[in-house]
Parts: structure tokens; C-alpha cells; sequence
């Protein structure tokens, strides 16, 4: 009889009723605190397409920067191949002139 609800006193079902309520709180506390670390779809989709757009800003970045830096290395080297090749030019002119 102790099981069932019929027979239950006043002071069992205000225990009862305490102790549901105090598992109601703790069922509170925890969707509070699953909903603090939450992410709705929304929200990691945005985060997704911002990180991918920075992602291509960033590549995009660094192939302008490797094109500038291959362009500017590039344009010195007929100057330098020049400057070598005027210098063995006056070094074999000299010898010419100068006698050993």
C-alpha cells in the first residue's frame, strides 16, 4: 500500500513535491549551462564562411606578395648580368693594354 498514490499522507506528497521540484532546479541549472556552450546552425555557419573568407584574403595576399617579390627579383637580373659582363669587359681591356 506504501506504493500507491491513493494512500499517500499530506507530508509524502509535499516530500515528493520537494524533491521534484528540487530535480526540476537541477534540470534548469544543466539546459543553462548546455545552452551556455551552445552554437545554433546559424551562428557556425557564419563563423565558417568568415573564416573562409579570411582564409582567401590571406591567400590572396601572399600570391600578390610572391607575384611583387618574383616581378622585382626578376627585373634586377639583366642589370646584373650586365654589370658582370661590363666588369670582365674592363678587366680583359685592361690586361690588353697593360703589359704583363
Amino acid at each position: 500500500m506504501v506504493n500507491d498514490p491513493k494512500s499517500y499522507s499530506l507530508a509524502e506528497v509535499v516530500r515528493l513535491m520537494a524533491r521534484m521540484e528540487n530535480n526540476l532546479i537541477e534540470i534548469k541549472s544543466d539546459i543553462q549551462r548546455l545552452e551556455a556552450n551552445y552554437v545554433t546552425r546559424a551562428e557556425w555557419e557564419l563563423f565558417r564562411e568568415h573564416v573562409a573568407l579570411e582564409l582567401k584574403r590571406v591567400r590572396e595576399k601572399h600570391e600578390r606578395d610572391l607575384t611583387r617579390f618574383e616581378r622585382r627579383s626578376t627585373s634586377w637580373v639583366p642589370y646584373g648580368a650586365l654589370g658582370v659582363s661590363a666588369l670582365v669587359a674592363i678587366i680583359t681591356l685592361i690586361r690588353a693594354i697593360v703589359p704583363a
